[in-house]
């Protein structure tokens, strides 16, 4: 068993993902190379006003009170502050008593909500809404999952990465986290999806319908899934740690920059990755991988190098109405084979694949149902 042992921008570089002055549970929105967002809530206007001055201080000045001043919402704001020794300008906004039950801060939209509303939508809900490659029919998002990793003696050891277009990151399969606050917890899954659990004093046992159950423990927190999955947390609800359904232990470690994951027969492998959870470089076995991404913080490319061997993956962002979203996946010969396209509201309308193989198209009905057809006509809703 394993021993569980809130919109305005900042200026951020590439290099600095990893050493911004962020706090457990901030919301942080990437608008371009050098432009970043940073949200927050705290339940009482001491705490939001602190969160400030310690967000102005790590930022390298001395007079907080200075820089740190109230704004609507409620909230205390401080911001265009440049980072010591760089080129990085940040701005930060701390909301207090905004949020009230049973809606919560969803840090990762930075709005006000709960289950289904103001966060990101389930991408693998039950029975699945899931239509063409793939898009969610109840809502237009779009979700994709890729593997760029998996080992040949463990399944369970594998990386993989998932995009939602609710927000365009594409995060890891070690990025689920535990947001803890003193009224409630927020689990937040490695597709983005939020769900909350409201606390109450003196309680340690936490469980949600259709989403599983959450234990505290003297060295941390235990979540476990309605598929008998458990994601070990440390105090701090960062994830140390997961056993799968079959018995399959995994372990991960912290150093630094980068994290290592490791099973119980020795086999490891080790990543980085920014601050919204998206990978930056993966090593394992003799594989490397690295990750680029575009002035807005989405990913472009993913190239391989085994060996002699490289290959490159590229994806495509061409709505511009919203750079947010995936247009297109070109392959590692080069070929697109992957085409989405989005209506003004940013739901796809259409996937299909290179020629317009398996194509599918979703109309939005104004009684809040789909038309969904396949590429030979039929029509289901």
């Amino acid at each position: 068993m394993i021993d569980t042992k809130g919109a305005l921008f900042i200026l951020l570089s590439m290099h600095l993902f990893l050493s911004i002055p962020t706090a457990k549970g901030e919301y942080i929105e990437y608008m371009s190379d050098d432009s970043v967002s940073h949200y927050d809530h705290f339940p009482s206007e001491d705490e939001a006003r602190a969160r400030c001055y310690s967000f102005v201080i790590g930022l390298g000045y001395n007079n907080p009170a200075h820089y740190c001043l109230p704004y609507g919402g409620p909230a205390w704001a401080a911001g265009w502050l440049r980072e010591t020794n760089s080129k990085i300008f940040h701005f930060g906004i701390f909301y207090f008593d905004k949020c009230s039950a049973p809606s919560f801060f969803n840090p990762t939209t930075g709005e006000c909500g709960a289950d289904g509303k103001g966060s990101l939508p389930p991408a693998l809900a039950c029975p699945s809404p899931m239509q063409a490659n793939p898009v969610n029919a109840s809502n237009g998002n779009k979700f994709q999952r890729e593997t760029d990793f998996q080992s040949t003696s463990n399944p369970d050891m594998k990386f993989a990465r998932s995009f939602n277009s609710k927000d365009g990151v594409w995060r890891h399969n070690f990025s689920t986290q535990l947001y803890i606050r003193a009224d409630y917890l927020a689990l937040i899954s490695d597709d983005g999806h939020a769900s909350f659990f409201p606390r109450s004093e003196g309680s340690t046992s936490f469980y949600k319908g259709g989403v599983g159950g959450i234990e505290q423990n003297p060295n941390g927190w235990t979540y476990t899934d309605t598929q008998n999955n458990s994601f070990f947390f440390d105090a701090e609800g960062t994830l140390i740690g997961l056993k799968k359904k079959t018995g399959s232990e995994l372990f991960l470690v912290k150093n630094g920059g980068s994290t290592t994951v490791a099973d119980t027969s020795g086999n490891s492998f080790s990543f980085t990755s920014d601050a919204a959870q998206q990978p930056l470089s993966l090593t394992a076995d003799a594989v490397n991988i690295s990750y680029s991404y575009n002035w807005y913080k989405h990913l472009t490319q993913v190239t391989k190098k085994w060996g002699s061997q490289t290959s490159i993956r590229k994806f495509h962002y061409e709505d511009s109405r919203n750079n947010r979203l995936l247009t297109g996946i070109s392959d590692e010969r080069g070929i697109r084979y992957a085409t989405w396209r989005y209506d003004s509201n940013g739901r796809a309308i259409s996937s299909e694949h290179a020629n317009g193989a398996e194509k599918v198209t979703l109309s939005y009905n104004a009684d809040g149902s789909t038309t969904v057809t396949n590429e030979l006509g039929k029509q289901t809703v």
